[in-house]
C-alpha cells in the first residue's frame, strides 16, 4: 500500500434526484486529498445525471448505462477503481463529517496488514411501524462468527482493500439483497484481517433495498449462511431467526 493510501469512493445510483446532490457534496467536502470518486448511474430517467454532471470536474469517472441491479453496478465500480481501498456510498447516504476518509486512511497507513476497516453508521429515515435492531446492525463490533450470523454489517460500515476483490472475488449478482454480506463472509472465512474503528462514518438511510425486500432478504441470508458456514451454524441461525420473528414488527 502507498504511504498515503488512495481511497476510491463509489456511488451507484438510479433515479436519485432527491438525494444525490447531498451524497456528492459529502464526498467532495472530505479533507483527505487522495480520493478517487466514481459515480455509476443506471441510466436514470430523472435529473440525477444532470445533478451529478454539475460536479464532473471534481469526479474522476461518471458512467451512465443500464445495469443488472445494484451489485452489478457495484462490481462495475470496483473494476474502474484504481484505489488501494474502496468504499461504497449509496445515493441516499452521506459521510458523517468531512474527516471520515482522512481518519480511515490513517488506519490503513498505520496498520499495513489490515484488510478491512469498519466503523459505525448513524441510521436515518427509520420507519415508524418497525423496530430496528440498531446496535447490532449499525454500531456494535462483531466478536465472533455467531455475531455475524445474528446480524448483517451493511456495506456502508466497511472499507476493504481493493485487492480482496481480486483475491476472493467480486459481489455475487445471484444475490439481490445481501451480496455484500456474502462477500464479507467469504473474506472472513479466508482469514481477512478485520478491524473495528470506533467512530461514525456515514449517515445511512434505513429504508434501502434490504428493508423494502425484508422477506426475500431473510431467505437470501439463510442461503448465504448455508453456503459459507457449517451445518450447525446454519441451525443456530434458523433458531435465532425464528425466535426473533416471533417478536412482531422487529427485523
Amino acid at each position: 500500500m502507498t504511504v498515503e493510501p488512495r481511497i476510491s469512493v463509489i456511488t451507484v445510483c438510479f433515479n436519485a434526484q432527491r438525494s444525490i446532490e447531498a451524497t456528492v457534496r459529502s464526498v467532495l467536502a472530505q479533507t483527505y486529498a487522495n480520493i478517487e470518486y466514481i459515480v455509476i448511474d443506471g441510466r436514470s430517467t430523472d435529473n440525477t445525471l444532470a445533478i451529478v454532471e454539475k460536479y464532473q470536474g471534481k469526479i474522476a469517472k461518471i458512467i451512465s448505462e443500464k445495469d443488472n441491479g445494484i451489485y452489478d453496478a457495484m462490481n462495475k465500480g470496483v473494476r474502474h477503481a484504481t484505489g488501494d481501498v474502496v468504499y461504497f456510498l449509496n445515493a441516499d447516504d452521506r459521510f458523517y463529517d468531512d474527516n471520515v476518509i482522512a481518519e480511515v486512511a490513517a488506519q490503513f497507513k498505520n496498520n499495513p496488514g489490515l484488510d478491512i476497516v469498519y466503523g459505525k453508521v448513524q441510521g436515518e429515515n427509520f420507519p415508524a411501524n418497525v423496530k430496528f435492531s440498531y446496535e447490532r446492525s449499525f454500531i456494535r463490533p462483531f466478536k465472533s462468527r455467531r455475531d455475524l450470523l445474528k446480524t448483517v454489517l451493511c456495506h456502508q460500515r466497511i472499507f476493504p482493500k481493493k485487492e480482496l476483490f481480486h483475491d476472493n472475488g467480486i459481489f455475487d449478482v445471484r444475490y439481490k439483497v445481501y451480496a455484500d454480506y456474502d462477500w464479507l463472509l467469504r473474506n472472513y472465512r479466508r482469514g481477512a484481517n478485520i478491524k473495528f474503528f470506533d467512530r461514525f462514518v456515514t449517515y445511512y438511510d434505513c429504508q434501502g433495498a434490504s428493508f423494502r425486500s425484508r422477506r426475500a432478504a431473510m431467505l437470501e441470508k439463510a442461503r448465504i449462511i448455508c453456503r459459507n458456514f457449517a451445518f450447525f451454524d446454519f441451525l443456530f441461525y434458523l433458531v435465532y431467526a425464528t425466535l426473533r420473528s416471533i417478536k412482531r414488527g422487529s427485523i
